[in-house]
C-alpha cells in the first residue's frame, strides 16, 4: 500500500435532500437495491486556478425520476471537493488522475452520507452502487472529438458503468 498522489484537501455538502415515501410497502430489503441505472451522477470540474495540480470538483447524485416508484425513499446530494496532485506525479497523467479519482472520492462521501441518513429512517438503508469514473477506450475517443455545444463546458455526466 502507498499514499495516493491525489490529495483530498477538503470537501463539503452543498445540498442534501432525503425523503422517505410514507406507506411504501417493501416486501424484502433486497427490493431496495439500487442499480447504476437507477441513479443520475453529474460531475463538474469547477474553476481551476493557474496551477494545473490543484482543482475542485462538484458531484451530484440523485435517484432517476423513472426509478422513484421502485424505492421507499428519494434523494439528491451534491458535494464539492478540493484536490491537489503531488508534484512528483507525471504532468501527462494529471488529467487522468483527477478525472477518475476526484469524483470517486466524492461519490464515496455521498454514499456514506446517504447510507447514514437513510439508515435512521423507517425503511432499509440506501446504498449507492459501485461505479467507475475511468472512461472506457471508446469513451476516450468520443471525448476527444469536438462537441459543438460542449466544447467549452466543464460538465461531464456519468451514467451507469
Amino acid at each position: 500500500m502507498r499514499a495516493s498522489p491525489l490529495v483530498l484537501k477538503d470537501y463539503f455538502t452543498t445540498e442534501f435532500r432525503f425523503s422517505a415515501q410514507p406507506g411504501f410497502h417493501l416486501k424484502s430489503p433486497s427490493e431496495a437495491t439500487i442499480d447504476p441505472s437507477d441513479i443520475a451522477v453529474q460531475v463538474e470540474q469547477l474553476l481551476t486556478p493557474d496551477d494545473a495540480q490543484v482543482r475542485s470538483y462538484q458531484i451530484t447524485v440523485q435517484l432517476e425520476p423513472s426509478a422513484v416508484e421502485k424505492f421507499p425513499w428519494t434523494f439528491h446530494i451534491s458535494l464539492v471537493g478540493f484536490f491537489e496532485v503531488l508534484p512528483s506525479w507525471p504532468d501527462d497523467q494529471i488529467d487522468r488522475l483527477f478525472g477518475a479519482n476526484a469524483p470517486a472520492l466524492l461519490y464515496s462521501a455521498a454514499r456514506e452520507s446517504l447510507s447514514m441518513v437513510s439508515g435512521h429512517g423507517p425503511y432499509t438503508r440506501a446504498l449507492l452502487p459501485s461505479i467507475t469514473f475511468v472512461p472506457l477506450a471508446e469513451e476516450k475517443v468520443k471525448e476527444a472529438e469536438p462537441q459543438p455545444d460542449k466544447q467549452h463546458s466543464t460538465t461531464n455526466e456519468t451514467g451507469p458503468l
